[in-house]
């Protein structure tokens, strides 16, 4: 599994995918940029029949939010009123790589380093030892933190540009570029337990890109579809779960505006649809209720050149409506995190 904080949307950060341009030919463009973020909200579902979904704030969920965890109330200590964790920050490094093949085709790749924390609160892990000690070690002991602590899946694709306003994009990471920790191989280390970085799954994903000028303004108009294999999860009271996670739709509009010859701004609105997912349960496959999910992601940035081959940029993004419900903690899915905040540069070399 893999913590998708950002809603998908840094693959849109960089303008090789938000516009049909791509790279002339033998130009480099190399990009690193910095993203800070924090879970603030997270989907549960304390009725335990699939549908209900209610929001709360991170630091606020306890352990009768979660189905799972109430089926220890009969054991004594256990106090379900017990929040399970006080923060969850997401710090990431990301590095592109592309280079104009031809005027027409460019190749990319990109690499993300995650170092994101979660702080479980001293009440749950309290809580967990009690659980832990009465189940006869059937119910696992809590970590202190979670910590991320290695690459992300690499991905890598190819752009194409049929004609000046249209494009078309495909992306993905299978085989050697699983470069992820996936929860399988996640290790816990002196009450310190590893959160994936990658998944357990291949992942496609296919875009297009169409730009017109409207007002004198240049807009940007994009559809992107992402196909995910069978996966696995195991947080919380998702305990050794194996699914099929829903595929996503995106759709997409953005519009660019020139302060002067040196900066740039741009503001975007994606929406994003997952279909439903699936989950295996006694060697047997049923669709999740109440599973699909939308979102509307907004993002504002900003660029600065002050030479033509230097760029210093920056974006920040904010979910405006997610319906947080779903099987897995993901996003879209039961994860919500508040402002997302970018910064980097991009270099280009001939």
């Amino acid at each position: 599994m893999k913590f998708v904080l950002c809603f998908l949307t840094f693959c849109l950060v960089s303008p090789l995918f938000g516009t049909a341009k791509t790279l002339p030919r033998g130009l480099w463009s190399f990009s690193a940029y910095q993203e800070d973020s924090t879970v603030q909200k997270i989907g549960v579902n304390p009725s335990n029949d699939e549908q209900s979904w209610i929001t709360k704030d991170l630091n606020d969920a306890a352990l009768n939010d979660l189905p799972n965890f109430q089926a220890l109330a009969p054991i004594p200590g256990i106090d379900l009123n017990t929040k399970l964790a006080e923060y969850w920050d997401v710090n990431r490094f990301h590095f592109d790589l592309a280079y104009g093949l031809t005027d027409r085709l460019t190749a990319f790749a990109n690499v993300i380093y995650d170092s994101s924390r979660i702080r479980f609160t001293d009440g749950f892990i309290s809580q967990m030892a009690i659980a832990n000690q009465a189940t006869g070690g059937r119910i696992p002991l809590s970590p202190r933190y979670m910590k991320a602590y290695h690459l992300s899946d690499t991905f890598v694709g190819l752009k194409y540009r049929v004609a000046d306003p249209l494009a078309f994009t495909v992306r993905g990471t299978f085989g050697p570029l699983k470069t992820g920790r996936d929860d399988y191989a996640s290790r816990e280390l002196d009450y310190v337990k590893e959160i994936p970085t990658g998944t357990v799954y291949d992942q496609y994903e296919f875009y297009t890109n169409y730009d017109e000028t409207f007002f004198g303004l240049p807009f940007r108009f994009m559809y992107g579809y992402i196909h995910k294999n069978q996966g696995y999860q195991n947080f919380f009271d998702n305990r050794d779960i194996t699914m099929n996670m829903g595929d996503l739709h995106l759709l997409g509009v953005g519009v660019d505006y020139k302060l002067s010859k040196k900066w740039d701004t741009r503001l975007d609105l994606t929406y994003i649809h997952s279909n439903s997912d699936q989950v295996r349960e006694n060697n047997v496959w049923r669709t999740l209720p109440a599973s699909e999910a939308d979102a509307i992601i907004g993002k504002v940035g900003a660029t600065y050149s002050p030479y033509p081959f230097l760029q210093i940029f920056t974006d920040a993004f904010i979910p405006l409506q997610n319906d947080l419900n779903g099987k897995l903690y993901d996003s879209p899915g039961r994860l919500q995190p508040g402002w997302n905040v970018q910064y980097g540069v991009r270099l280009f070399y001939m």
